[in-house]
């Protein structure tokens, strides 16, 4: 399938292309044969899919239903069925011979792969929001979600016995699945990019996987060992697959490149000459290390002593100890095995010792995830209720998301004062009703207890259920030299300055030439940047750019060692908010940018230049997690926190119908989250918050008004409900937009919906049960009579299936609180590049251009993207030659803007300083061709070998040419999206990871590619 809008069949033999199957009206994303081979379907960007009969060429049928481009389509095994996969976030199953549509899959987010069982009754789809899928096809029900991928999922492929799968994302790495269970078995690390691409061999034993980083690697699946890296290939490979016989590998780049590759497995097939021998040309893959790592927790109220234990488990001493905001993560113990087939395996205990104050949990309950076992800590001196903290934590995690069961352990602290507070039948029925795996009393002061502790922990993980990694040696080194920066290792000390732990900030060149000190080789910047962005991925290490925007690290990027740094600042900031006189939930955002809010002075950061760098980073963080809103009040930026509010105020909820949600999991997360998403639609004029409480004022009349009823335990109810005036689509729209937040963060099947009637009589304000309202509503009748007051209260079906106004009032909810977030984050980051004085694009351009430029300019900052404009940055009595000077060689990147004027005195000297630069690696240029310039502009030479940007038509809707610089700015190739019209809204879209991450454009010279008179095609294509 290619952009070019066809589909061609080859002969593998010759490499002959035997027919062209034309009719698609746009880019062709996917293709799948039949099991008989006689017919393929194909998806496209046109939004349908079409059926082939391939040795004719003939369109057999056109199926049509999604709304959004389709990325993925799939045969079931029998032939009869088939799945496509679409970024409408919906996987539809068709009946091939007749075209009907069976039923709709509807998920969270885009759907990009598909793929079918080999019994044909379930199916498997890889999403956007970093998932896989598992569905059962004949009913529509999502059976689980598999957790673990910390980027997208852009490939899914079921083993050949149904009972494993593959998945590849933008991790760069490749997951081994049990399908059954949902455990992760294996994580596959080597990729330096994107994994696009997974493929099983027929027998079940090896697996490709093909990448961003130009390659094609070699799986030994059961192992995990990489066998091979096939090289060859100059651009993204977007597709792998194997012969039927498992002999020979096919893979496909986006440059239209096909290569067959010899495997150099056993039982050579002579009927398929192989372009390349696998066994010949390709690498043999580095040395490889194979680790499991165990999250173990302590968790509890705060106050019961965690802290002392952690310090009692790891280290052997009592230390007298704070409670404190922050997650703290030890090396509890580290093994090296001898894992069957010889294999060297290292084994890791983290110990996460996590902050137990309730303003603090909203954090922390995101780093409960993945976790193999807990202890839920009681403090013996609370004699009346000694468990109801234990009972709070055992229910939060029996709802956290881990890839196996978690075992938990009750743990009785503090015995040493005043011995335990219950009885042994009353400890024993509490351990058995919660499902505890044991109980342990304890004192981190005399030390009772703690080596029985330490060995059931020891024996309490599950080690055979958590996934093994495979990694290059190059990377656990790395792994190796920041836990030894960080003082989590013992050894040789790794720290330039000779301390046991860094804890300020290091950038990462810093980093790099500390490592290859201590490594003994030096590994290219470029590939150590790559290792560094897969260490943050895996929760090692913070990287301070500013991802919302679209930013990539860079050499002078700050690292933050210690991440736990960050949740520190980030709870201290909920609770500062929460403390705030007359309970607005708001702070300052210059004050927290000063660091004038309270926090335990052990975690802030002492040198005052990185707490500040940091805490942009944390507003960032909270902004861009939906915990947090950015607003103007009385010529001011506030940071708001709605979750925080306490303000004494009547909450205007009693209104006479509503909606009750029922759910589970992280209840005060996820309604921190749902009331700031509902901030940012623009159709509310007014938005106010108390506390567990929001109103929203809709420009057409009536609010919608939210409260959250918290019963403990990981139980919660949400109610919505409205006033009169609220037109119905609102009503529905703002219903169907909660019901699907809570659908998606909530536990699995926890979610319930019923009507919340009141008598509208505001003396009387009855509760009407739902049964009641629901039998009225079914039997057609539009009031209830009140049994007390005997009042009439009018009804409406508000569970009724949401009409196209309110699904499409849902999806502008949806997409305003992605753009809003967007506004209000690059808003942030302006600021804070302000604040550090940095500029990401030097804006080069004649002077009678400057109208034009300005425009560009202030669309830039809507994105987070700093510009230094003559104009803006030049102060009266500044010397023109030393400013710019000054910003040439401190700016990395330079448009250099070409429109219908002569180039000036200025601009030429410009342009000739930053070729300076660029020829000698130090900057990045961007040729700008502006509106007034002829078809054919004639480019300086000394740029017309670079590739140009297009801005003649920019603010035209169908235009990408400002979409095109923004990459070219971030440094990053543009690619090719499955949405092609980019105005600032998209552009948004894609920095929040939307944008088609399955190729990206060549570059060239150390510069980016972006545009050569027509659009440069990075799909998929085969030569013939």
């Amino acid at each position: 399938g290619s952009d070019d809008k066809t589909v061609r069949l080859w002969e593998v033999n010759t490499g002959r292309c035997l027919r062209v199957l034309e009719g698609q009206s746009d880019s062709v994303y996917s293709v799948s044969w039949s099991p008989d081979g006689q017919r393929a379907l194909s998806g496209s960007d046109d939004k349908t899919v079409r059926l082939w009969e391939v040795y004719t060429g003939r369109c057999l049928r056109v199926l049509e239903g999604h709304t959004g481009s389709v990325l993925s389509v799939s045969w079931s095994p029998d032939g009869q069925r088939a799945l496509s996969g679409s970024d409408d976030k919906t996987v539809r199953l068709w009946e091939v011979n007749t075209g009907r549509c069976l039923c709709v899959l509807e998920g969270p987010s885009l759907v990009w792969s598909v793929s079918w069982s080999p019994d044909g009754q379930r199916a498997l789809s890889g999403s956007d929001d970093k998932t896989v899928r598992l569905w059962e096809v004949n009913t529509g029900r999502c059976l689980c979600a598999l957790n673990g991928h910390f980027s997208n999922v852009l490939s899914v492929s079921w083993s050949p016995d149904g009972q494993r799968a593959l998945s590849g994302s933008g991790d760069n790495t490749v997951r081994l699945w049990e399908v059954n269970t949902g455990r992760c078995l294996r994580v596959l690390e080597g990729h330096t990019g994107s994994v696009l691409s997974v493929s099983w061999s027929p027998d079940g034993q090896y697996a490709l996987s093909g990448a961003k980083d130009n390659t094609v690697r070699l799986w030994e699946v059961n192992t995990g060992r990489c066998l091979r890296v096939l090289e060859g290939h100059s651009a993204n490979v977007c597709s792998v697959s194997w012969s039927p016989n498992g002999q020979r590998a096919l893979s496909g780049a986006v440059n239209g490149v096909m290569r067959v590759w010899e495997t150099g497995v056993d039982g050579r097939d002579e009927t398929i000459p192989a372009l390349e021998s696998a066994a010949a040309t390709a690498a043999v893959a580095a040395e490889q290390i194979q680790y499991t790592n165990a999250k173990v927790l302590l968790v509890g109220d705060t106050g019961v002593g965690k802290s002392g234990l952690a310090e009692r488990l790891v280290h052997k001493r009592f230390v007298s100890t704070k409670s404190s905001h922050a997650r703290k993560a030890n090396v509890l113990e580290s093994n090296v095995l001898q894992a069957p087939g010889g294999v060297t395996l290292h084994q890791e205990t983290m110990l996460w010792d996590l902050a137990g104050q309730p303003a603090y949990r909203l954090v922390h309950q995101l780093s409960m995830e993945d976790a193999a076992l807990a202890c839920v800590l009681f403090d013996c001196r609370n004699e009346t209720n000694p468990f109801e903290g234990a009972a709070y934590w055992s229910q939060v995690l029996d709802q956290a998301r881990t890839n196996t069961k978690m075992k938990k352990i009750l743990v009785a602290s503090r015995i040493d004062v005043g011995g335990l507070p219950s009885g042994k039948e009353r400890i024993e029925a509490f351990v058995r009703e919660n499902g505890f795996a044991g109980f342990i009393a304890t004192s981190a002061v005399t030390g009772e207890g703690c080596d029985e502790l330490l060995e059931t922990i020891r024996h309490g993980v599950p080690w055979d259920d958590l996934p093994m990694v495979t990694t290059t040696r190059t990377l656990a080194a790395m792994r190796e030299y920041v836990a030894r920066l960080k003082g989590e290792k013992n050894g040789n000390d790794a720290s330039t300055g000779g301390q046991a732990a860094y804890t300020g900030l290091l950038t990462i060149a810093a980093i790099h030439e500390g490592f290859a000190a201590y490594f003994g080789e030096k590994i290219p910047l470029e590939e150590f940047i790559l290792h560094m962005e897969r260490l943050e991925a895996t929760d090692a290490v913070d990287l301070l750019a500013f991802h919302t925007t679209g930013a990539a690290p860079r050499p002078e990027t700050m690292v933050l060692l210690d991440p736990t740094r960050v949740d520190a600042y980030a709870s201290a900031l909920l609770v500062a908010a929460k403390d705030e006189p007359d309970g607005p939930g708001h702070l300052l955002e210059t004050r927290i940018h000063d660091g004038k809010f309270k926090i335990v002075q052990e975690e802030r950061i002492a040198d005052q230049e990185s707490e500040h760098h940091v805490l942009w980073f944390v507003m960032e963080n909270l902004l861009h997690r939906d915990l947090a809103l950015r607003e103007r009040i009385k010529d001011e930026d506030y940071i708001v926190f709605p979750s925080q509010c306490t303000a004494e105020l009547r909450f205007p909820g009693a209104t006479a119908f509503g909606v009750a949600f029922g759910f589970a999991g992280a209840v005060r997360s996820i309604y921190a989250t749902l009331i700031a998403q509902l901030a940012h639609y623009e159709n509310f004029k007014k938005r106010e918050f108390f506390q567990n409480a929001a109103a929203y004022s809709a420009e057409a009349g009536g609010r919608c008004l939210v409260r959250l009823r918290d019963h403990g335990r990981g139980q919660g109810e949400m109610e919505v409900s409205f006033d009169r005036e609220t037109p119905a689509p609102i009503r529905q729209g703002f219903i169907e937009f909660v019901g699907k937040h809570l659908e998606a963060r909530s536990t699995p099947g926890s979610v319930t919906r019923r009507h919340a009637y009141h008598c509208a009589n505001m003396d009387c304000r009855n509760p009407f049960e739902d049964r009641v309202v629901k039998a009225r509503l079914d039997a057609r009748k539009r009031n209830l009579v009140c049994p007390i007051c005997e009042k009439k209260t009018r009804l409406v079906d508000l569970l009724a299936p949401p009409t196209a106004a309110a699904s499409s009032v849902t999806e502008r909810m949806d997409s305003d609180a992605k753009t809003d977030r967007q506004r209000m984050t690059a808003g942030l980051v302006i600021k804070a590049k302000e604040a550090e004085e940095k500029f990401d694009v030097f804006l080069c351009h004649n002077s009678r251009d400057k109208a034009a430029v300005e425009r560009i300019a202030k669309r830039l900052l809507k994105v987070g993207i700093r510009p230094w404009l003559d104009k803006w940055n030049l102060s009266p009595g500044d010397t023109v030659s030393d400013a710019l000077e000054q910003a040439i060689k401190t700016i990395p990147c330079a448009a250099l803007f070409f429109g219908p004027a002569d180039i000036g005195k200025w601009h030429i000297m410009e342009i000739r300083a930053y070729v300076e630069k660029w020829s000698s690696g130090n900057a990045r240029m961007i040729p700008v061709v502006l509106r007034g310039v002829k078809d054919a502009p004639e480019l300086p030479l000394f740029v017309r070998q670079t590739l140009w940007v297009d801005l003649r038509e920019w603010e035209k809707d169908e235009n990408d040419g400002f979409y095109r610089l923004v990459c070219g700015i971030l440094g990053r190739a543009p690619g090719d999206s499955p949405m092609k019209k980019f105005g600032v809204r998209h552009v948004a879209e894609w920095q929040g990871k939307k944008y088609c991450d399955c190729g990206q454009g060549d570059t060239d010279s150390g510069f980016l590619t972006l545009m050569m008179g027509e659009r440069k095609k990075s799909m998929f294509k085969l030569r013939c």
